[in-house]
């Protein structure tokens, strides 16, 4: 299935617009929906027991739902925004239908859901990033973010706006669910901050899996490092953060991290990964293309916390295993290539089956610069991996919002 995107074509032949303009003729005016896709979830959006794929287009967001058994999508709804430039989905307690974390390239932050009775997507809250309760109207936000959940079910946002590290709690008691009406009430946040020093440009940031730590991967003095964060507590709650440990040196390739299940945390480059636990170090490394770089683009956790699968700068999609022993300190780590398909600006999965084969993923691999698709990929019980695309999203990238033809 390719799923393109209509063109419409309109041809001005204003007077007033020909008088005012030296030229002697008319425009012709293209007007392309994007086909770029920045990001993408999946999540339960639209109602209960129903999957969703949201793909963030800049400008415009398309929900697709699904069948549990087989990613045929089908529009179900969609939404003009401001450019976004990162989408998540977030959950409350006890619900299982999700809501949308918005950042916007101006620095603001817009929490939207679905509305059942009106069929279209309904904004419920909106702010600008907040630092000790003073608004930032100066620098800029990371280009990620990571979320994070705690045993009791509060959700935290990271980001980076420079020169502060941030944390946001997210306060659901405000809201209400209702079926025919969808979430209403009031939305709250808290937001805890670390003002850093030597970052000059950060790459990755990501929350520890089994507790509320942060890691920051960024450049400082021409070299790549990574440094720690811990919430800092007063009275049994959070006042804020604190750099834990000072900066480790890392290969200058590295541009994606992961925190383990066993808190250790894992750092793709182009050259090698590796695996950092308290003062253990373990590095797989392997042979880079000859003539040609290939950096670490995009990351996607298939189950467990120790399956894979990462792409990169040329379009390389990468399957990697994990596998770590505390008690002996055994580490596996293996990297197999399955194929060249797009440079990806993320990879959501939407479904996970087990069979007497073994276990297939369904992926969306979502591209800013290619054709975006969806791919089944089986990893059989032997270890063997096979790859298959089923469909496919046309991309005219660079799309720009209006062509004039003279």
């Amino acid at each position: 299935m390719c799923i393109r995107d209509s063109l419409r074509t309109e041809t001005l032949l204003s007077s007033e617009l020909m008088e005012q303009s030296s030229l002697k003729h008319p425009y012709v005016l293209t007007a392309l929906k994007p086909t770029s896709i920045i990001g993408s979830t999946c999540c339960e959006f639209t109602c209960k027991q129903q999957p969703n794929l949201i793909i963030n287009k800049g400008t415009l967001l398309e929900i697709f739902s699904f069948k549990e058994q087989k990613p045929e999508l089908e529009l179900e709804a969609n939404m003009k925004f401001n450019p976004v430039a990162h989408m998540f989905s977030i959950r409350p307690p006890n619900h299982s239908v999700s809501l949308l974390f918005l950042i916007s390239h101006k620095q603001n932050l817009f929490v939207v859901a679905y509305d059942p009775s009106r069929k279209e997507v309904k904004n419920i809250w909106t702010d600008t990033i907040l630092t000790a309760n003073k608004r930032l109207s100066d620098g800029h936000i990371f280009a990620s973010v990571s979320k994070y959940q705690n045993d009791s079910g509060n959700e935290f946002i990271a980001l980076f706006q420079y020169p502060f590290l941030k944390v946001v709690k997210l306060n659901y008691e405000g809201l209400r669910y209702e079926e025919e009406l969808g979430y209403f009430g009031d939305f709250r946040v808290e937001t805890f901050c670390c003002q850093t020093s030597d970052i000059e440009t950060p790459f990755d940031i990501q929350f520890n899996s089994s507790q509320m730590g942060v890691a920051l991967l960024y450049k400082a003095n021409s070299s790549k490092r990574i440094a720690l964060f811990e919430p800092q507590y007063a009275n049994g709650k959070i006042e804020g953060l604190f750099q834990s440990s000072h900066p480790r040196e890392l290969d200058s390739t590295t541009s994606l991290i992961y925190f383990t299940k066993d808190d250790g945390l894992l750092c793709f480059g182009e050259k090698e990964i590796n695996f950092f636990r308290q003062n253990l170090k373990k590095t797989l490394a392997f042979t880079p293309r000859p003539n040609e770089i290939a950096i670490p683009c995009a990351l996607l956790w298939l189950d467990d916390h120790t399956k894979f699968l990462v792409g990169d700068s040329l379009g390389y999609l990468h399957f990697v295993s994990f596998e770590f022993d505390p008690k002996t300190q055994a580490t596996r780590l293996n990297k197999t290539e399955l194929g060249c398909f797009t440079r990806p600006s993320s990879l959501t999965k939407l479904l996970t089956s087990e069979s007497d084969d073994g276990t297939s993923y369904s992926i969306f691999l979502s591209s800013a610069s290619g054709d975006s698709v969806i791919l089944e990929i089986l990893h059989e019980k032997n270890n063997t991996l096979k790859v298959n695309q089923l469909h496919s999203f046309l991309n005219v990238a660079p799309t720009p919002v209006l062509c004039v033809d003279t």
